[in-house]
């Protein structure tokens, strides 16, 4: 009997293929909201402390302009906080992509691995009844030279 083929074998490597890209494209999305992430924290660890020394500086402040310039920059940094915000929104959004993409291709790759499962049992099962059948012919071949 023929050794065993799987048809598909192609489609299979394409797809584990896949996979693996697609994994690589969610560690990359992963490692992206991460950094996207510090930076939003530093923005905000930089606003708490800056608050935190305005308030400590705040009656040696006597002059109008040093008050309005602690203010221009609060507002710069709330501003930069709510761009970074919007980042690790947009970060979120690419790493949940990135995850349900992943979540396809392994189970495009699982159905066609299943298939292959199920084509070399039926392979395995129709050797094994060849065999039987090749065993069994040999058996009545021998029984009938022992009966001659």
């Amino acid at each position: 009997m023929k050794k065993f083929v799987f048809r598909l074998e192609a489609l299979l490597k394409m797809r584990r293929l896949h996979e693996e890209e697609a994994r690589g494209a969610l560690a990359e999305a992963i490692r992206h909201h991460q950094q996207e992430l510090a930076v939003l924290h530093k923005l905000e660890n930089e606003l708490n402390h800056y608050v935190v020394g305005f308030r400590e500086n705040q009656i040696k402040i006597t002059s109008i302009e040093v008050l309005k310039n602690y203010h221009y920059y609060l507002d710069k940094l709330n501003g930069s906080i709510l761009f970074q915000q919007q980042q690790v929104q947009s970060a979120e959004e690419k790493r949940v992509h990135c995850l349900q993409l992943l979540e396809e291709a392994a189970k495009n790759r699982k159905l066609v691995e299943k298939l292959r499962e199920q084509r070399r049992a039926e392979y395995d099962a129709e050797f094994l009844r060849q065999e039987q059948i090749l065993l069994d012919e040999q058996g009545m071949q021998g029984f009938m030279k022992a009966n001659r």
